[in-house]
């Protein structure tokens, strides 16, 4: 039996790449371009995706005892968004957007 894959309509004209959304698409031109519009806030490294940074942060140990989550209204820091999360909401019940809290820290 057969696998159902789904249909890809977004398709790279420098390469074989395809994608089934735009914004799929839009980051990998990326490659081609060299374009590199995330960094790391701790060091020079850049990345044409902000996962990468994310990966960068947690996995690589260059940056050991950074937080990537830092409460805007207090000391609380973690690397776990969900963590994160629920300290705002039980903490800081003010904070109209904490999905985005993190970005102001």
């Amino acid at each position: 039996m057969g696998m159902c894959k789904r249909e890809r309509p977004f398709k790279c004209k420098l390469c074989n790449f395809a994608s089934t959304t735009q914004s799929h698409l839009s980051r990998h031109k990326r490659v081609h371009t060299g374009e590199k519009p995330y960094r790391c806030p701790w060091c020079d490294y850049r990345s044409n995706c902000a996962e990468n940074i994310r990966k960068h942060i947690l996995h690589t140990g260059k940056h050991e005892g950074v937080k990537m989550y830092n409460c805007p209204k207090c000391t609380y820091a973690t690397n776990s968004p969900m963590e994160f999360r629920n300290h705002l909401k039980d903490n800081h019940s003010d904070i109209e957007n904490p999905d985005l809290a993190y970005l102001h820290a």
